[in-house]
């Protein structure tokens, strides 16, 4: 599996926005976008890509949520692309929505839909086991402080994400994230309730 932060233009505020291809660019893997931004500020720099003989650079796309930086770019992709569309949720220009629990094929790897508590009703994560990658969007992964409130679907959603010894992160906003990641959903596990999260990293 490869992963390509798509830059953009600096003037845009938008969510990153990632492309996912095999790592081999076979014709079966599936090209996807994992947001859009908030306009069509990725296309030119999409075409330069090798993504695959015979294939469309992006051949499925995937909405984290529907949050206009992350997804308002989506009638520009679907007019280029013509890609089949995921989200959390069924939208104008939405093919189909997925819940927690889903499975999407992204490149050549698998990846587990989580919704996630306490963002909008529509925000999921997207995890491959295989190779322990989240793509995060805007899950809150890092609590500082003590004393917030917080539900008890979100503390289990915590201790779900350290079980699963994620070992690369790409979220929503912010640079991708590979080194102390097991100890910062710790800490913030720590912050959330006062214990301490057990886990083994090797």
């Amino acid at each position: 599996m490869k992963v390509i932060r798509l830059r953009g233009r600096d003037t845009v505020y938008s969510s990153n926005v990632y492309l996912v291809l095999g790592t081999s660019n076979k014709k079966e893997d599936l090209n996807t976008l994992v947001d859009v931004g908030p306009d069509a500020f990725i296309l030119s720099e999409v075409w330069t890509l090798s993504t695959g003989v015979g294939k469309l650079p992006i051949e499925q796309v995937v909405v984290t949520h529907n949050k206009s930086n992350h997804a308002a770019g989506l009638p520009s992709i679907r007019a280029a692309f013509e890609p089949k569309v995921f989200a959390g949720q069924m939208d104008h220009g939405v093919d189909q929505a997925v819940a927690d629990g889903d499975w999407i094929r992204m490149g050549d790897r698998e990846f587990e839909v989580l919704h996630v508590p306490e963002q909008s009703s529509d925000s999921i994560c997207l995890l491959c086991h295989e190779e322990g990658i989240l793509f995060s969007g805007d899950a809150l992964l890092s609590i500082r402080q003590t004393g917030g409130t917080h539900s008890s679907r979100y503390i289990a959603f915590l201790e779900n994400l350290i079980a699963m010894k994620i070992k690369q992160v790409y979220p929503g906003h912010g640079d991708p994230i590979s080194c102390g990641i097991q100890e910062m959903l710790s800490e913030s596990l720590h912050n959330a309730t006062g214990r301490i999260a057990a886990y083994e990293w090797a």
